[in-house]
């Protein structure tokens, strides 16, 4: 049976999207960084093939196991001399990268772990990750991804691969096709074109139709929103960082839904993939979604009394004509300091990220993978789904991965920022403050937090 990775993400997805725990960096694994500097340079470790057969262990929040551990016998069986042990943990949103860290500090962590792009660079700040580029399994990784994805995999440094990507999740606009018919919308190419169709529906629908939930809880989707304005909130500058999260490109994210929040056309009270949230996209209070691929499986789970109504459509322009994206999700599986077995290690995470059966297993219909492979082929890219009316969503999603920044970066200190951020937009939504204004402070208390851990931070 095909496997999903919204499957697993709907484990706690109504009270928890995606990681609130604020993992403390310190300890020997903190000061071995800080001595060398935030970005080591990058080694070229050896990549010694093994002797004999080997064991290594995978930990994954991928689920259900049993269809993990199936994929997993598949490597197993045409591998004789590397076996991979899976361990199923909790999800790293949920506090499994609190375990991760610990195995790290007690020399006891997996030889592979999955690893969402955003925490990556945290791993690389505390000397957690193996460089695997000098394994013969990794020579062919640039052409097997794109891009954009092998940036985030090597933590911005030119040469690195430190993990290999696993699903990917640029954004698009799921919209009811049911309501721009009916009330005779055009279907929004430009955020200009989003904003006088939401005015539109306020007006013909004396406000009963939102033309979106947000709230604080869509603190990962502003961000991808940034991304996809050409923002850079977070920059590596030598051996320091810059915040840069109040730039012009991020206010004009910022004032935008401020404004449209001001007019009533968005529903703040619906909490990204919660119930109520829920309630909206199945009873036709609520027009679109922005969001990335993985919102198709919670749409078909979620929204039943829907069907047939949401279609996708690529993400709204700043200007007509513009081809830009951010993303708000993906994992990568993370070859982990202190494994006896890299050459091992690289093979595994090329055969599950690349390998097209495994690829069609987890992810057919459900969420993008990260391989071109997958990308490529219209057998899966251009299946129909009945769910939204016979569209093949993932060929729209397809074609705004090649629309996403590759310049983009994460700060070592994700999981303090977007703990933060969540905590400041809660004022922003309830009308004390501002959008901007929580990036603002949220700027302030992530650069109190680097500096706190020895690090030369500047701001914008």
């Amino acid at each position: 049976m095909p496997l999903g990775k919204t499957r697993r993400r709907l484990i706690g997805a109504a009270a928890l999207i995606p990681l609130l725990v604020t993992t403390p960096v310190n300890g020997p694994l903190q000061s071995a960084s800080a001595q060398a500097g935030l970005r080591p340079q990058a080694n070229l470790n050896p990549c010694p093939k093994q002797t004999g057969k080997v064991n290594i262990t995978f930990w994954t929040w991928e689920g259900p196991p049993s269809a993990i551990q199936h994929i997993v016998n598949e490597f197993n069986a045409t591998h004789p001399d590397i076996h991979v042990n899976v361990d199923q943990v909790t999800p790293g949103f949920s506090g499994g990268y609190e375990k991760s860290f610990n195995a790290l500090r007690a020399g006891k962590a997996p030889d592979v772990d999955m690893i969402e792009y955003y925490e990556l660079p945290n791993f690389r700040f505390v000397n957690g990750l193996y460089n695997a580029a000098g394994c013969p399994a990794m020579k062919n990784v640039a052409k097997q991804f794109p891009g954009y994805i092998n940036s985030e995999d090597s933590v911005g440094e030119p040469g690195a691969i430190y993990a290999v990507p696993e699903d990917i999740e640029p954004l698009a606009m799921f919209y009811r096709k049911d309501i721009f018919a009916k009330y005779n919308l055009p279907v929004p190419a430009t955020w200009a074109q989003y904003q006088s169709d939401a005015l539109a529906l306020k007006t013909d629908t004396n406000g009963t139709v939102k033309m979106a939930d947000m709230n604080a809880n869509d603190y990962r989707l502003l961000v991808g929103l940034d991304w996809q304005a050409g923002a850079m909130p977070f920059q590596y500058t030598g051996t320091g960082f810059t915040y840069d999260m109040d730039s012009s490109a991020a206010q004009t994210v910022a004032n935008y839904w401020e404004s449209l929040i001001k007019d009533g056309v968005i529903d703040t009270a619906a909490g990204f993939t919660t119930p109520p949230e829920y309630i909206t996209w199945n009873n036709g209070t609520v027009a679109t979604q922005i969001g990335p691929d993985y919102l198709t499986g919670f749409f078909k789970g979620q929204a039943p009394a829907a069907a047939g109504d949401w279609a996708v459509a690529p993400i709204p322009q700043w200007a007509a004509g513009d081809h830009s994206d951010g993303e708000a999700g993906g994992s990568a599986t993370a070859i982990m300091a202190g494994t006896k077995h890299p050459y091992a290690d690289a093979v595994f995470a090329d055969w599950f990220g690349d390998n097209y059966p495994v690829q069609v297993q987890l992810y057919a219909g459900q969420v993008l993978s990260g391989a071109n492979s997958y990308l490529n082929n219209p057998a899966v890219i251009d299946t129909a789904n009945p769910y939204f009316g016979g569209q093949a969503p993932m060929s729209v999603f397809r074609t705004m991965v090649n629309d996403v920044n590759t310049n983009f970066q994460w700060a070592p200190n994700m999981t303090t920022v977007f703990s933060d951020l969540q905590d400041n937009l809660q004022s922003a939504f309830n009308g004390s403050s501002t959008i901007e204004q929580a990036f603002v402070t949220t700027q302030n208390q992530a650069a109190a937090n680097l500096r706190s851990l020895g690090v030369t931070v500047y701001t914008k």
